[in-house]
């Protein structure tokens, strides 16, 4: 096999263009929901602070009487939701720089994989951040649901953030473990034993995998839960589902014609049986689904 020189390039410029829009994704969520956060609930500390940290200065706020921004979420909360996106962030901003660099010298010689290389040690972050996915997606659920503030600042911040929401935003780190090895693949599809790369890429790509697989859940299955998740955290209140999250069947809109102007609504079937009844978020409350494994939420 020879080396496609003009793929290699158009592989890379996909690489360093997606990492890009990754990366300022993250921004977005740091800059407009986890700083000012950051800067009530743990003010005069420098980033998060330990787990102990976090519980202390939650049972102190109670105490004093909390900040404003304890009024949304508390401390502790905040930690468990948002900690692992500001690693995954202060990695790969400056992962960033180092595969935009290789982009800007590119010739028909250089090397992309040892960029992955270098940083394999990195993408532990990402196992620590997948375990702890589901953890915090609950979490998250739960503060929605219980401050009314919390949850209309979730829904206020989105056109800052280009309308992605929060609960896309988190799991974004989840879906870029894929994209790494399937860019990584391809390179490697077009890059012949005698390129310089050839080896590079193979380890990358040997290191890359073993984070995959490292992960608890298989790929399917983390998907099914990742996409539920980004159903059901339209609802308000958000469902408070089981552990582990149960996947999605199927989902599809209604129509309630009980009343002189009808309702939209939206249906969704859960794999175990449970069947989530309700509008969008913000819209008023409903008559209650009479079975009992249908709950329903406006």
């Amino acid at each position: 096999m020879t080396t496609d020189h003009v793929k290699r390039r158009k592989v890379v410029e996909e690489l360093v263009s997606t990492e890009r829009a990754y990366v300022n994704m993250l921004f977005k969520l740091f800059d407009n929901v986890i700083k000012p956060f950051q800067a009530v609930l743990f003010a005069g500390q420098h980033g998060f602070p330990t787990k102990a940290e976090a519980k202390a200065i939650t049972a102190n706020s109670k105490k004093a009487g909390a900040p404003a921004a304890g009024k949304f979420i508390s401390p502790e909360d905040f930690d468990t939701v948002f900690q692992g996106c500001t690693h995954v962030l202060e990695a790969n901003k400056l992962f960033f720089p180092q595969i935009a660099q290789k982009l800007t010298l590119w010739t028909d010689s250089e090397t992309i994989g040892d960029v992955f290389v270098q940083w394999s040690h990195y993408f532990k972050l990402y196992k620590f951040y997948c375990k702890h996915f589901d953890t915090a997606s609950h979490v998250f659920a739960a503060a929605v649901n219980r401050s009314k503030k919390f949850a209309q600042f979730i829904d206020d911040v989105m056109p800052r953030m280009n309308y992605q929401t929060v609960q896309s935003i988190m799991i974004s780190p989840i879906q870029r473990i894929p994209r790494y090895l399937l860019l990584l693949k391809e390179l490697l599809k077009c890059t012949g034993p005698e390129h310089p790369d050839a080896t590079l890429l193979t380890q990358a790509l040997r290191a890359m995998s073993d984070t995959a697989s490292a992960l608890d859940q298989s790929l399917s299955v983390q998907e099914s839960a990742l996409e539920l998740f980004c159903v059901v955290t339209k609802f308000r209140p958000i469902p408070q589902l089981q552990h582990p999250t149960p996947g999605l069947v199927r989902m599809a809109p209604l129509a309630e014609h009980t009343r002189e102007k009808p309702q939209h609504l939206t249906a969704v079937l859960l794999r175990d049986g449970t069947m989530l009844l309700g509008g969008h978020t913000g819209a008023q409350a409903a008559v209650a689904v009479p079975e009992t494994k249908r709950r329903r939420y406006v």
